[in-house]
């Protein structure tokens, strides 16, 4: 042997090794996993970064200056892989989109109007106008 190929006495040993290499890899390319809630923040950052960027792009006022990448774009369009990896580039070449859990938004959008403490009478609507149409 040559030593290139692990012998067959330490293959669980590599195999626990590999496992643990591709967990990091994918949270180095992918991120970390993110709760439903973390999921929609990071959704209404992208979309008030969008904002301010267009508003840049229209006005050219320095306090809406902000850097728009191709990871902020694809992150925008909830694309699972959205950093431009080499296991993207050799392995799927297809971005991966996150499915979209209806559930999971209209849950969300009740907890984001706690924090924001929303009037009942603005929930009421919301409820009716928002989460009907979403139904």
């Amino acid at each position: 042997m040559n030593g290139s190929v692990p012998s067959s006495l330490d293959m669980p040993k590599l195999r626990v090794i590999e496992e643990k290499t591709a967990a990091l890899q994918d949270v180095f390319y992918k991120g970390d996993p993110l709760t439903p809630f973390e999921e929609d923040l990071q959704r209404i950052y992208m979309q008030n970064k969008l904002q301010k960027y267009t508003k840049f792009e229209k006005r050219r006022v320095m306090r809406f200056k902000v850097v728009w990448t191709v990871s902020d774009l694809n992150r925008y369009q909830d694309q699972i892989n959205y950093r431009m990896s080499d296991p993207e580039y050799f392995g799927t070449s297809k971005p991966e989109f996150h499915p979209f859990d209806l559930d999971n938004a209209i849950k969300c959008m009740a907890i984001h109007q706690e924090i924001q403490k929303t009037s009942s009478i603005r929930k009421a609507f919301s409820y009716f106008t928002d989460t009907k149409v979403m139904e």
